[in-house]
C-alpha cells in the first residue's frame, strides 16, 4: 500500500495539516523554493514544524522547549 517506508508518518501529518504532499508540483510550471523544509515529495506547511521534529530528533525525547526549536532554526 504504502511505496516510501516514511509514508504512514507523512499520512500522519499531512492529515494533520503539518506537511503537504508536493508531488503534483513537480509537474508545474514554477520552480519549488530550495528550502530545508521542502523536500522531493512532501513540504511543512510552517518552517517551525521542521524545526520542531528536527530539535525532537535531536534531543531524542517528544519533550523540546521553544528555545529548542529556535536554535535548531539557527543552525
Amino acid at each position: 500500500m504504502y511505496e516510501r517506508p516514511e509514508a504512514p508518518l507523512a499520512e500522519i501529518f499531512i492529515n494533520s495539516n503539518i506537511a503537504i504532499s508536493i508531488e503534483a508540483a513537480h509537474h508545474m510550471i514554477s520552480d519549488m523554493p530550495g528550502k530545508p523544509w521542502v523536500g522531493e515529495h512532501y513540504a511543512y506547511q510552517v518552517p517551525a514544524y521542521y524545526y520542531a521534529i528536527r530539535s525532537i530528533a535531536r534531543k531524542r525525547d517528544l519533550v523540546i522547549t521553544p528555545e529548542d526549536v529556535i536554535r535548531e532554526a539557527m543552525i
